[in-house]
């Protein structure tokens, strides 16, 4: 068996950090731990910091960032007696590492394709041992009739699989106002009829715009609430200024009657009657204000559940995207790896009983930031997280390969 490969070589110093990555931040002297990882935007959070942005930088490059950041801000600490202590965080008191890489893929002549763990420095030959090594002989000694028509209902079944959660990676990146995915590369052709592509189509975008429909009316009922508090805080503001005027008149009348009936001008049950009046005018407005600033806490509470609202639904959509995204991922390597196992269940096993040269053909798909890289690879290549090493064995003219 012959082993075709191009010298190629990656160094984990340029790993660039991706989708999927978690690292672990810690401060010791502020018992801080957390682990953190990047989301389809990008960005991840840091305590202390808030949120950056990690996307195509080195571990080196950001834990730079950090380290420049954080000791230029005092933070509050609490004493064990109460007490609150400003603190400085040294740049060496700060550590951030990755601790879980995004996995590897196998597809194509293997045993068992599919991701497994990373681990630094695991080279090709480590993966292709993890999924059992290569399969050529299990394939081709089967009955490669009856095994095509079942590899042809899986193959279907995945491309209902790329189909669906595509539409469903569209709809998220729309609604979240990212930019629209790069488009399926594959030279395979879809087996699905056009009109069964636009169901599986349709039929997510009524699944997710139903949800939408739902959003948007819980939003539009805080908004309402929001338009109907506000003009009630105007109404009774008006009310408040009106009564507040009332009763400065009110009091600087019972100030005159009084000063009229101590001068013997006016009768006594005159200044009564004022007074009275003037009692009622300070009720009311003391009412008013009691009832403007219930309004006011009311509007101030549709304001904070808008908010709640609204930042709920974006993180229930960014989680999902992350999750879509990575189950997209593993229905592509699907898709590549039975389209595999079909062209070589056709081959005859005449190829194998007159001993034909084997050779074995080493592919390493790669998210290079700014797009998938195929890059031909030997057993000793190092990976990086993320990669697909396809695996391509050529025997004879496989059947249905004209």
């Amino acid at each position: 068996m012959v082993l075709c490969a191009g010298p190629t070589s990656a160094r984990a110093d340029d790993y660039r950090l991706k989708l999927g990555d978690t690292l672990t931040f810690s401060v010791p002297s502020l018992n801080i731990e957390r682990k953190t990882t990047i989301g389809p935007d990008g960005k991840m959070a840091i305590p202390l910091m808030g949120s950056i942005d990690a996307r195509n930088k080195t571990l080196e490059e950001l834990q730079a960032i950090v380290k420049q950041t954080l000791p230029t801000k005092v933070y509050s600490q609490r004493l064990s007696d109460g007490r609150e202590v400003g603190t400085v965080i040294a740049a060496d008191e700060i550590s951030l590492f990755v601790s879980e890489f995004r996995p590897v893929y196998a597809s194509g002549d293997v045993l068992s394709p599919g991701e497994r763990a990373f681990r630094p420095g695991m080279i090709v030959e480590q993966l292709l041992s993890m999924v059992g090594g290569l399969s050529l002989t299990q394939m081709r000694l089967e009955n490669p009739y009856l095994g095509y028509a079942d590899l042809r209902a899986d193959y279907d079944a995945v491309w209902n699989d790329v189909v669906r959660l595509r539409a469903r990676i569209d709809w998220l990146r729309r609604t979240l106002d990212l930019p629209v995915a790069a488009p399926d590369t594959t030279a395979l052709k879809s087996p699905l009829p056009p009109a069964l592509v636009k169901t599986i189509k349709d039929l997510q975008d009524s699944e997710l715009n139903a949800r939408a429909q739902r959003y948007a009316k819980e939003r539009d009922d805080l908004e309402r609430m929001i338009t109907s508090s506000r003009n009630r805080i105007t109404v009774v503001e008006k009310q408040r200024e009106k009564e507040e005027e009332g009763a400065r008149f009110d009091a600087s009348e019972e100030q005159r009657i009084n000063e009229l009936v101590r001068q013997g001008a006016a009768a006594a049950n005159r200044a009564t009657e004022i007074r009275r009046l003037s009692l009622l005018s300070a009720t009311r407005s003391l009412q008013v204000q009691v009832q403007a600033e219930a309004e006011r806490k009311s509007y101030a509470e549709f304001i904070r559940q808008a908010g709640v609202l609204e930042r709920d639904y974006r993180s229930a959509l960014n989680t999902e995207l992350q999750s879509v995204s990575t189950d997209y991922t593993k229905a592509q390597s699907r898709r590549e790896s039975v389209w595999e196992k079909m062209l070589y269940t056709g081959a005859t096993k005449l190829s194998l009983a007159n001993g034909e040269a084997q050779q074995v053909k080493l592919v390493i798909n790669r998210d290079t930031g700014s797009g998938w890289q195929p890059i031909d690879a030997e057993p000793s290549t190092e990976l990086q997280p993320g990669d697909v090493v396809h695996v391509q064995i050529k025997l004879g003219q496989p059947y249905g390969s004209q």
